[in-house]
């Protein structure tokens, strides 16, 4: 969230889930009413994929 100038207090709904098996974490939010769900490299902390809606 801090790579797209979010902070926690601008969001709500956040939840967080790291899988082991691809390292790869799961991040869900709403933000203006919209759902997003961001799937992160955990080693680089990269942004993988961004899903709104």
């Amino acid at each position: 969230m801090a790579n797209s100038g979010l902070g926690q207090s601008d969001v709500t709904n956040i939840t967080c889930s790291l899988d082991s098996n691809t390292n790869q974490y799961t991040v869900t939010f709403v933000l203006n009413d919209v759902t997003t769900t961001a799937t992160v490299d955990a080693a680089t902390f990269t942004v993988i994929s961004t899903i709104f809606g």
